[in-house]
């Protein structure tokens, strides 16, 4: 897989959690209303799969701050195992720190930013677990949460991208 792979799965996870939001918000499948314990399904995805899109796109964003060659397998990559396969989020961003200037302020999560508490919670308890389960986390994983987190990893996903 090469690198510029991340950035596509990221705009692709991206694409999936705006498309179901609105089903969620609008309530309707077409004429057909969806049932409350269908939305909550919706969610969890909606919450897991925002998740995957800060994933993707600081992955993007690491590979190409070291200037990895774009026709390499990113499989190839010396610490892949440690940071990728592992989805170990602090040396990612660390590097990302390190090697992308001033700009990287801007990035939520990865530079200063203030967040609100509901998105510091919904990031530190996001892990890959939760495509099977949210029972254990510490808050609700409905519309308000969910969209507020959402809208978090897309200014991530966003900031990231164009920098």
């Amino acid at each position: 897989m090469k690198y510029k792979q991340y950035e596509k799965a990221a705009k692709r996870h991206r694409a999936t959690c705006d498309n179901l939001l609105k089903i969620v918000e609008d309530g309707f499948i077409g004429n057909k209303p969806i049932e409350q314990h269908e939305k909550d399904k919706m969610l969890e995805n909606i919450y897991y799969l925002s998740g995957y899109v800060v994933e993707c796109i600081l992955s993007f964003k690491y590979f190409q701050l070291i200037k990895y060659n774009k026709n390499n397998s990113v499989y190839d990559f010396n610490d892949f195992k440690t940071y990728f396969s592992t989805h170990s989020k602090a040396p990612v961003i660390e590097l990302i720190r390190e090697r992308g200037g001033v700009k990287v302020n801007q990035i939520p999560i990865v530079g200063n930013i203030k967040l609100k508490q509901i998105e510091k919670d919904m990031y530190e308890h996001w892990k890959t677990k939760v495509r099977y389960t949210t029972i254990d986390l510490p808050f609700d994983v409905n519309l308000p949460n969910v969209f507020v987190f959402y809208s978090l990893c897309n200014k991530i996903y966003l900031t990231a991208r164009d920098l």
